[in-house]
């Protein structure tokens, strides 16, 4: 009798856990070698208002209260990011997405940094975030897959077109 009862309450406290995990927190990392010096990278991705100069997804950058407010070029939505912290002194910023726009990410924050390595520069974006769709079985395109699709092709075009500006290749 103990036993069948201990059995029973083992089996619905592990359904209940097994089916109330959510989302996991995802990471993607990439950087670029560029053969310039790092205070010229830093100079051209330092003021976020001129992202859109290199950075693959923002059309344009403006100001907007304690933010700064994105339009996205793929579809001409629009988003937020809060600047957490920027040092000139190591290169290197952090940032959060306050409103993603049309990125399928939720709690989404990063940092850009810029390091000096012989005569080239290494920049390396890295964000964390959770998937757009927070509950469990999230529809196609809000799931993990699109979160981490979405943000690696966007620090990796952003990484080629910096590359591009600053050495032409």
């Amino acid at each position: 009798m103990f036993f069948s009862r201990f059995l029973l309450l083992f089996m619905i406290l592990y359904s209940s856990l097994s089916f109330a995990h959510g989302p996991t927190r995802q990471k993607v990392k990439e950087s670029i070698e560029i053969k310039t010096s790092a205070n010229a990278v830093w100079k051209m991705i330092k003021n976020l208002e001129l992202a859109e100069k290199w950075h693959s997804e923002y059309s344009s950058i403006s100001p907007k209260k304690n933010f700064l407010e994105f339009t996205s070029k793929r579809d001409g939505s629009k988003g937020l990011i809060e600047i957490l912290s920027s040092s000139d002194e190591s290169m290197k910023f952090k940032y959060r997405l306050k409103d993603p726009g049309s990125i399928p990410v939720n709690n989404y924050s990063a940092n850009v940094s810029v390091k000096q390595v012989g005569d080239t520069s290494n920049v390396t974006f890295k964000g964390a975030f959770y998937r757009k769709y927070v509950n469990n079985d999230p529809p196609p395109g809000e799931d993990d897959e699109a979160a981490i699709s979405a943000i690696t092709e966007i620090y990796k075009n952003s990484l080629k077109t910096l590359k591009t500006k600053l050495n032409g290749n």
